[in-house]
């Protein structure tokens, strides 16, 4: 019985000593010559890349990339499987595709994702 206050008790001492501290630490990236901090794969991290922890770059007075938005737990980022949707936007850039192959560079103006020349 002894044993187990023992052991209870040293759990109990252990919990309290790690109650304030985080359970892992993010990683997160900044550039050469950059004011921000990036999630690894972010667009602006294409030239140079240094990692350090999240809460070492906000000490440093970096503040968070809006395009990968880092530090936030379920930002509204796109998975990969939706980015060649064949679904028109409702507003946006025309859906078709031009006499070269390319997509049209207007923007679509109806409901069905065409612009004025495709909507036809």
């Amino acid at each position: 019985m002894n044993t187990l206050k023992f052991l209870f008790f040293n759990l109990f001492i252990f919990m309290l000593s790690s109650a304030g501290q985080p359970v892992f630490s993010q990683t997160v990236y900044i550039t050469r010559t950059g004011e921000k901090y990036h999630k690894d794969g972010c667009r602006h991290l294409s030239k140079s890349s240094f990692a350090l922890t999240l809460s070492e770059a906000k000490e440093k007075g970096y503040t968070a990339c809006k395009v990968c938005k880092p530090g936030s737990y379920g930002a509204t980022t796109l998975p990969k499987s939706s980015y060649g949707s064949k679904t028109p936007a409702a507003s946006g850039q025309c859906t078709a595709k031009t006499k070269a192959g390319k997509r049209c560079s207007r923007a679509a103006k109806d409901s069905g994702g065409k612009c004025w020349q495709h909507s036809g």
